[in-house]
């Protein structure tokens, strides 16, 4: 521990008056593990936020008023006051779009995950769609070129052979997509979503 960050949390009149930081932050650590288990997702939100205001707190007063540890003070690595003023104006327009977005993407993702779905890992998802486009797909293309009996360099909407017209690549390949994007909504469980 460096000497100047020891005696400002270890020093008389410091410790009484730094003492609440790591006392709230140890408290808000047990408060939030304790609440993994029950059926609310607010309080380990809250939690989260509350300790890292609280680890920025414990770094602040560590290193003030440097900004780069023992290198820089903070009024040594500020900027002019034109570019501060500068910044101060584009936050005031973008920080309101970033807070909306952000408080919109955590209402959209709110609640547990449930768990009756699971996790599966991505190697076997990739299986499984695999398997699901062969036998949506490569399978039935494959059955249709043996059942027509013909060469593959036949052309689509030639003459017939063999009594029949050959069926038009259209028909073949028309739906590829749509199947691709329905074993892509199976479910854990293999079923469709």
């Amino acid at each position: 521990m460096n000497a100047a960050v020891a005696a400002r949390w270890l020093t008389w009149p410091n410790t009484i008056l730094f003492a609440p930081v790591p006392i709230l932050t140890a408290v808000t650590a047990l408060i939030t593990w304790r609440s993994f288990e029950s059926d609310t997702e607010v309080i380990p939100f809250i939690g989260a936020i509350v300790l890292f205001i609280l680890s920025y707190a414990d770094i602040a007063i560590s290193l003030y008023p440097m900004i780069v540890p023992y290198k820089l003070t903070l009024w040594e690595a500020s900027s002019s006051p034109r570019t501060q003023a500068f910044l101060l104006v584009g936050t005031l327009f973008l920080l309101p779009i970033i807070l909306t977005y952000s408080g919109w993407s955590y209402w959209v993702f709110r609640g547990k995950a449930r768990t009756d779905i699971g996790i599966i890992s991505l190697a076997e998802r990739v299986q499984r769609l695999t398997a699901c486009v062969w036998r949506e797909v490569a399978d039935p293309f494959a059955r249709l070129h043996l059942k027509r009996a013909q060469p593959v360099t036949a052309i689509a909407g030639s003459a017939p052979q063999n009594g029949r017209r050959n069926m038009p690549r259209r028909a073949l390949f028309g739906d590829f997509g749509h199947k691709i994007a329905r074993c892509a909504r199976l479910d854990h469980k293999g079923r469709r979503r």
